[in-house]
């Protein structure tokens, strides 16, 4: 089974405008969500599953990896084999975030 639990990058900044409660992770390499000033918490993608346990269970988890690709596939696995129904992926990942950040 395939969730689909996708947030925009306007809607992600729109919950960090109004401080909505949520933890984000930043699976790229480099920890590029810091570069955007954004505050999350750095996890390559290769380290996700061994460290599952620095996850929220009670909050929504926002996935952000390069592009979306490997958050979205990641999502899944977290939803299917570790029963988290409160993860997101970011829609085209942290380059539509940074794009959108761009425009405005």
């Amino acid at each position: 089974m395939i969730i689909s639990n996708i947030i925009q990058p306007s809607e992600l900044l729109e919950w960090i405008g109004i401080q909505k409660d949520i933890q984000i992770i930043d699976l790229s390499n480099d920890n590029l969500l810091a570069r955007l000033n954004i505050n999350s918490l750095s996890i390559p993608v290769h380290q996700l599953f061994d460290r599952v346990s620095e996850l929220s269970k009670n909050k929504p988890v926002i996935l952000c990896c390069n592009v979306g690709s490997d958050s979205f596939f990641c999502m899944n696995i977290l939803a299917k084999d570790y029963e988290m129904d409160n993860v997101f992926s970011l829609k085209s990942g942290i380059n539509g975030l940074s794009e959108l950040l761009e425009i405005e």
